[in-house]
């Protein structure tokens, strides 16, 4: 039986003989009980660093996004290097004299651009520092953007080194010496969140950040990117994407449910439950995207049930670990999924239970997860663990199921009694189309229209 600690990671040896345990940064130990666990990385002494596997798939194109806190005027912020000694290509992100600088070295000059405007310190902050073959272009808190081109003939980048955040090891030689003071809150490699607390391969002289960036549980709905704000302004600012509006980006504009312009077309067929009845979509309508990227959950229920199923995609036995779900539990709605590494349960502040029509709202992003009913403000939660991906598998149930009991292993003893409309099912990437409930069906059972 694993005896890591409960941040820790039980790794089985390749000999069969026992286990070994994988700490959480900050953590330290054979069982990894000390020390203190590190979400958000602070770094707060000379030669501090945490590195990370090499990047890849960068030769032809780079785009970095970080927020970072600085408490001092100069220190590299992120750095990787083509060859350990001595330097050739390189990438690095670095205060210098108080402003943040991109540099990049392609084997026949080096690039820096610079922004426009010191960077205030003490203050969290938002880089997205993108390069194309020679190319290069920095945005420090949606400011105007900064380009450069390198100069030479050289286009590809060619990366060897780890990935280095806040100081590095030598003999790597990046464009300062200076190491970073201050706090590194996320980081994202060509559009993929780095796991900066389970990744890492190494680290000195870490600790955790006591001062939290606004955006650090991700309050911008609907792919939103979450944008830190100078003190005295609001905390942050949402950049919605197409189609989303609002301080949190929780409004969607769908002009075709709204106003209905198109002549002809069928209405959305609503579906009634009760003991027993149950609707089955195939699996293949909620295909599981990119870990970092955000699935959701859209539909309009009525009921006056204050248990049951309401949606269920996992194994048909119940017995294969991931699954992502929706029920009722004394009336209220409850979200929950489970990665392979522990359970996320989300559950709404008020009940659902009252006979009227309700707009439900659940999605996940990794192991992130939220709830919304009505528009009112999103619960959020998050699954345990360091997988962050949903691998299910079956038939998607809607209302029930042919035994819920065996199906949820006892989450769910019945299915909901009432009525479900509007059901969209929307992995990132992919139209937002209610799904036709009346001849999407794989299978059914006692399911007719919803009476008016």
């Amino acid at each position: 039986m694993c005896a890591c600690g409960p941040d820790a990671t039980c790794i089985s040896r390749p000999d069969g003989q026992g286990y070994s345990c994988r700490c959480h940064l900050g953590k330290m130990g054979e069982r990894c009980t000390e020390g203190e666990a590190v979400s958000v990385p602070s770094f707060d002494e000379a030669g501090a660093f945490v590195s990370y596997s090499p990047l890849t798939n960068v030769h032809h194109e780079l785009r970095v996004e970080a927020e970072f806190l600085p408490r001092a005027p100069d220190g590299l912020l992120l750095f990787s290097a083509g060859k350990a000694s001595p330097v050739e290509d390189f990438v690095a992100l670095a205060m210098v004299s108080g402003h943040l600088e991109f540099h990049y070295e392609l084997g026949s000059g080096t690039a820096v651009l610079r922004s426009v405007e010191p960077v205030a310190l003490g203050r969290w902050h938002r880089v997205t520092a993108e390069r194309v073959h020679k190319d290069g272009t920095m945005v420090v808190d949606g400011s105007a953007p900064v380009q450069r081109s390198s100069p030479g003939k050289s286009q590809g980048l060619n990366l060897h080194s780890p990935l280095y955040l806040g100081g590095v090891e030598p003999p790597l030689r990046p464009p300062t010496n200076a190491s970073f003071q201050g706090c590194i809150g996320e980081v994202s490699i060509n559009g993929k969140k780095v796991d900066l607390s389970y990744s890492f391969l190494r680290s000195r002289g870490v600790g955790q950040c006591r001062q939290s960036s606004p955006c650090l549980h991700a309050p911008c709905l609907h792919g939103g990117r979450c944008l830190p704000l100078p003190a005295g302004s609001p905390p942050f600012r949402c950049l919605c994407t197409p189609g989303f509006s609002g301080p949190r980006c929780e409004r969607m504009a769908d002009r075709c449910l709204e106003h209905n312009p198109c002549l002809g077309t069928l209405p959305r067929f609503s579906a009634v439950f009760s003991e027993g009845s149950y609707l089955a979509l195939p699996g293949h309508l909620f295909p599981r995207g990119a870990p970092d990227l955000q699935d959701t959950i859209e539909l309009e229920l009525r009921t006056s049930s204050t248990e049951g199923l309401l949606l269920w995609h996992g194994a048909e036995s119940g017995k294969a670990k991931d699954f992502v779900g929706l029920g009722l539990k004394d009336g209220h709605l409850v979200f929950s999924y489970q990665l392979g590494s522990g359970e996320a349960t989300i559950i709404s502040e008020d009940p659902v239970n009252d006979g009227e029509w309700h707009h439900v709202m659940a999605a996940r992003q990794g192991r992130r997860g939220w709830l919304q009913v009505d528009g009112e403000e999103p619960v959020f939660g998050e699954s345990p663990g360091t997988n962050i991906m949903a691998n299910t598998q079956g038939s998607i149930y809607i209302g029930g199921a042919p035994d819920p009991r065996s199906l949820t292993a006892g989450k769910f003893l019945s299915g909901v009694s009432g009525c479900v409309r509007g059901l969209v099912l929307a992995p990132a990437g992919t139209p937002r189309h209610p799904i036709d409930l009346r001849h999407g069906a794989v299978g059914s059972s006692a399911v007719a229209p919803c009476p008016s």
